[in-house]
């Protein structure tokens, strides 16, 4: 049976929830683990939930597909490929140096200096024109990083097939890990996320020529649209998930939160660039552009399966 409270807020109505869920934990049979709460959008939430759950003893598992580029590992592991594909052009050049994440530890003082040494010889891409410059005379550490990364880059244009390619970009990136400073759990489970795209990309079939730069170019497109989703120790906790990711899902007792008006289900409007009648003349016989009314069917969906 469904059940509905009004609160004075949001604040107010997670405050509430925590000590519903806490009552239930402390007179039901239940677990935390039988118990959800769905949002229209887990994201923006987690920092408001977080606190107000733990004031309560009440642990939380937050379900939210955050973007691999959004992460530190995976925005070094973006920049990278980025340097390779662009003949290593100086604004991908000097972030991939300064990032924690190579097995290497430099000083910010000595990249300055190079980069300032190479500004004024007009060194703005090229890895040999780089190399070359750090021949003149750097820190050590300074050119083995850059050693590093040419012999990276060199392995993966070198691969004869997709499955040399993933193995050495893959012994590469933990070995990333492995010498990082204060690597994380996030970390460890973007570098999992990451393992999924290598092992995905390039599956054209075993007839098709293997082209080393075609792989890299498809793996930094899965890179960009790439999401991971931290999992926590624990099996134990209240889930709380989005809408779209709570469809398989059945549990003894689900809070619904932020039913307001516009919110959840959320308002749908006309785009600002084509109108409906404009897109159904676009569309003729092949649908690309959606309109409003299968938006709007959408959104009353997903508000069904959050109430069911």
């Amino acid at each position: 049976a469904g059940r509905l409270h009004v609160d004075a807020g949001l604040m107010d109505e997670i405050e509430s929830v925590a000590q519903k869920i806490r009552k239930l934990h402390r007179d039901t049979p239940w677990h935390f683990s039988d118990m959800a709460l769905i949002l229209r959008n887990v994201q923006g939430y987690e920092k408001l939930l977080a606190p107000i759950f733990r004031e309560y003893n009440v642990p939380l598992q937050v379900h939210e597909r955050k973007k691999i580029i959004e992460s530190g590992l995976g925005r070094f592991v973006h920049r990278l490929v980025e340097l390779f594909l662009s003949e290593w052009q100086q604004e991908h050049l000097f972030p991939v140096m300064r990032s924690n994440y190579g097995p290497w530890t430099l000083e910010a003082r000595d990249i300055s200096e190079f980069e300032r040494l190479c500004q004024s010889k007009n060194v703005l891409a090229g890895k040999d024109n780089w190399l070359k410059t750090a021949a003149e005379g750097v820190p050590a550490a300074l050119s083995g990083a850059l050693k590093w990364l040419s012999e990276f880059e060199q392995t993966l244009f070198d691969a004869a097939s997709a499955r040399s390619f993933r193995s050495e970009c893959a012994r590469r990136l933990h070995e990333c890990i492995a010498d990082s400073k204060g690597a994380s759990g996030t970390d460890n489970t973007v570098l999992g996320a990451v393992d999924g795209l290598l092992a995905r990309a390039g599956q054209q079939p075993a007839a098709e020529e293997f082209h080393a730069r075609h792989f890299i170019e498809e793996f930094k497109r899965s890179l960009e649209t790439g999401l991971f989703s931290q999992k926590l120790f624990g099996k134990n906790r209240v889930q709380v998930y989005d809408t779209v990711m709570a469809i398989p899902k059945e549990y003894c007792v689900v809070f619904i939160l932020d039913l307001l008006d516009q919110a959840f289900p959320k308002a749908v409007n006309e785009d600002a660039l084509f109108k409906d009648e404009e897109r159904r003349a676009l569309n003729g016989k092949d649908p690309v552009l959606e309109i409003r009314a299968a938006r709007h069917a959408g959104e009353r969906y997903f508000f069904y399966i959050a109430a069911t």
